[in-house]
């Protein structure tokens, strides 16, 4: 399906083909803006999601990449997080989910990611899983990390569930992006 870039917005980034929906990370890396955002490339509709990824020099003119993260078999889609810049590598921080079945086996987990270019992205994995959680929150609703650096250590926050209860934010920390502490809930 080609859509007729006579019909695109002139300042907007789209995906291109597909379904486009939250922004996830949005950085300034090596003399370019990048804009990650949610992204099922295959139809119009949400899907397994992936990370879609533009760039620019100036904020007004994009040109859209081929897709940061994608589904594979760790995990069943790439939900939401965010992008930091350290030791001149650009670090995404993800959702992992997977499905098992849906309900309550659904899992979301927070995985790192890391490109030395900015436009190819190596999967490390999952940093901060359900073992990670306090006692009594739900492995099925704890998603969209937002991380961030001050002074010698990282900070993120991620969304979360208590079982039975109300939505939470829970605050994590780490010196490396790989080994995450909880902190505490907000």
């Amino acid at each position: 399906m080609s859509i007729d870039k006579k019909l695109r917005p002139h300042f907007h980034i789209t995906g291109g083909e597909g379904w486009i929906n939250d922004p996830n990370g949005l950085v300034y890396y090596r003399g370019k803006y990048h804009a990650f955002y949610q992204y099922y490339p295959e139809a119009t509709h949400w899907g397994p999601m992936h990370w879609g990824h533009a760039v620019s020099g100036d904020l007004t003119h994009w040109e859209t990449l081929a897709p940061a993260l994608y589904p594979d078999e760790n995990d069943d889609g790439c939900f939401s997080g965010s992008a930091l810049v350290w030791q001149d590598k650009l670090w995404l921080l993800y959702t992992s989910f997977t499905e098992n079945g849906g309900g309550e086996n659904i899992r979301q987990r927070q995985a790192l990611a890391v490109s030395e270019d900015g436009v190819h992205f190596e999967k490390l994995g999952v940093v901060i899983g359900e073992n990670d959680l306090p006692e009594g929150y739900s492995p099925c609703d704890f998603r969209d990390p937002k991380m961030w650096k001050k002074d010698d250590a990282f900070y993120c926050v991620v969304a979360a569930k208590k079982i039975g209860g109300k939505g939470r934010i829970l605050l994590y920390t780490s010196e490396d992006l790989k080994k995450w502490r909880f902190v505490g809930d907000l």
